[in-house]
């Protein structure tokens, strides 16, 4: 009799583990028209913000395989946008992003982690500049329908990727610590 009560309950569990598999839900678009990058940092002890008006990438995110998941995003630089036309400019010089020769600032996901339900650690590496640095990114998964919002932010210093050479290399007047906060939209 054991042996008979037991067949139907594994054939049970295999079937709602399927299903359960087959209900989760893999996220591979990114909606960038409805996603925001956006960065803030201090000028002479003033607060800032900033954000970045391009940008492209790819998803591969189902949280049942986080070892599977990945995402890459290419930021544009000379997309900027700090509310001054003349310091979005000057940015764009060789001092600063350097454009002509890094024109894109690039993250390539490494490893995501579970935190909690719907919190997730994404260690990555980030390149800007030519310069790459791993960071660790700490995002909320929201999802609504076929849709999921992953939201966060991360610090990160502008002198370990030379954003600001020579006479600005001093933080006295722009701060070393830039927070990256994202929006970013995926069906």
């Amino acid at each position: 009799m054991k042996k008979s009560v037991f067949v139907p309950l594994l054939i049970g569990a295999l079937g709602l583990s399927a299903s359960l598999s087959a209900n989760a839900k893999n996220y591979q678009a990114l909606d960038t028209q409805n996603s925001e990058i956006g960065f803030q940092y201090s000028q002479m002890g003033v607060k800032l913000d900033g954000q970045f008006r391009q940008f492209e990438g790819e998803l591969n995110f189902n949280p049942d395989a986080l070892d599977q998941s990945k995402v890459v995003l290419k930021v544009a630089l000379d997309s900027v946008d700090t509310g001054s036309e003349e310091a979005d400019d000057e940015l764009q010089d060789v001092r600063w992003f350097d454009i002509d020769a890094h024109p894109q600032a690039v993250f390539s996901s490494k490893s995501f982690r579970a935190v909690s339900a719907q919190h997730y650690e994404v260690q990555g590496i980030l390149q800007i500049k030519g310069r790459e640095q791993p960071i660790t990114v700490m995002a909320t998964m929201t999802p609504e329908g076929d849709k999921a919002t992953f939201s966060g932010a991360f610090d990160i210093k502008r002198g370990d990727f030379s954003i600001g050479e020579g006479s600005w290399s001093s933080y006295d007047i722009v701060a070393n610590e830039i927070t990256v906060n994202f929006k970013i939209d995926a069906k």
